[in-house]
């Protein structure tokens, strides 16, 4: 397993977020690699040593910890530019305790009186006259929106072939802008497909209670649903034949890395369609 990709999740992990699936996952990696558990305690160290740090000042902005951490970032991805990857660790969390408090401290000084950082989700595709997915969190799911270059008519229903939930008739000055929402415990399949221009989108949303099972045989869009469950993210699934039959056990930390172990590769491919843990889509190999 990739350590660097592992390490993404320390932050999660010590916070109690992470997915519970993924979690048993990378306690089984930490448990199994001294080095990476050395790597996590070094970081639980830097953490438990910048959450002590105390600062007194009655007029900080609201948004300080937004801006430190964004200040981190750019710390961090200059970093990564002048030293080898396993020096840089930890992602969104803290280098080393003396840079991050480097940082802290210069980015109380230096940030008063800029604009505020703010972030606006995943986005997955940017191109006009296509459909663009934005993932927000299981809540507040998945945002859809649609440019068309023509006058178009937008159709999701629930599942490949079952009750249609909204049609909506698009033009070049009325785009389309809306969300899919799953309010069940289990994850659910939806299509989305602009008529007349191809195969509908299949998308598996997770519910809202993540899923403990990480094997399952079926079909792709059993696959699909059961990534989005277990890895608690949406999966685009634009394939010719849905119901092929499929086998999984997800073991990996990365949910892309999962749907590729469990599909032929002969004939499917899956990629993120945005950076960490975004939005997997799963297509056929042309």
């Amino acid at each position: 397993m990739n350590r660097e990709k592992a390490q993404e999740f320390y932050s999660a992990y010590r916070e109690g977020t992470l997915e519970p699936g993924l979690c048993q996952v990378l306690e089984q990696h930490l448990n199994s690699d001294s080095q990476e558990r050395a790597d996590y305690d070094r970081f639980d160290q830097a953490v438990s040593s910048m959450q002590a740090l105390k600062f007194v000042h009655s007029s900080e902005p609201p948004d300080l910890n937004e801006r430190i951490r964004a200040r981190v970032d750019d710390s961090l991805r200059e970093a990564r530019k002048r030293t080898p990857p396993l020096l840089v660790v930890w992602g969104r969390g803290l280098a080393l305790a003396g840079v991050a408090a480097a940082v802290l401290v210069a980015s109380f000084v230096s940030l008063r009186g800029h604009a505020r950082v703010t972030g606006a989700g995943i986005l997955a595709g940017a191109n006009s006259d296509s459909l663009q997915f934005t993932w927000v969190d299981r809540v507040s799911g998945l945002q859809l929106n649609y440019q068309p270059t023509s006058t178009q008519t937008v159709v999701v229903k629930s599942g490949m072939d079952g009750k249609e939930l909204r049609r909506i008739q698009t033009d070049p000055a009325n785009p389309v802008s809306t969300s899919l929402r799953n309010p069940t415990s289990d994850g659910a399949l939806f299509s989305v497909d602009v008529e007349g221009q191809g195969a509908a989108t299949l998308v598996a949303l997770p519910g809202q209670s993540p899923a403990k099972s990480s094997s399952g045989t079926g079909n792709l869009q059993d696959l699909a649903r059961s990534l989005a469950e277990f890895y608690g993210s949406p999966v685009l699934l634009k394939v010719q034949n849905p119901n092929a039959a499929a086998t999984w056990h997800f073991k990996a930390l990365d949910e892309r890395l999962a749907a590729q172990n469990a599909l032929d590769p002969q004939k499917y491919s899956a990629r993120t369609l945005a950076a960490g843990r975004g939005i997997v889509e799963i297509t056929d190999n042309d």
